[in-house]
């Protein structure tokens, strides 16, 4: 059981600095929270500056709050 939570948690600790400055593209709409697909794998999001962004279009990490990553469209 333990070896199974700490795989659950796993996301959180590795590499969010890393995140920082990634494309990825979002999997719902983020109106302003959604979630985004960073190098596979499914992220919790909300945009920046609290706008929507459509489903499928091009995002970039600009922080991470916990296991929230912040974004704002792709430029």
């Amino acid at each position: 059981m333990v070896v199974i939570s700490l795989w659950r948690h796993k996301k959180s600790g590795i590499g969010a600095v890393q995140l920082v400055g990634k494309r990825a593209v979002a999997q719902t709409e983020l109106t302003p929270e959604g979630s985004v697909l960073i190098d596979g794998d499914l992220w919790r999001a909300a945009s920046l500056d609290g706008t929507t962004i459509a489903c499928q279009e091009q995002v970039e990490v600009t922080r991470i709050e916990g296991l929230l990553v912040i974004v704002k469209r792709a430029s």
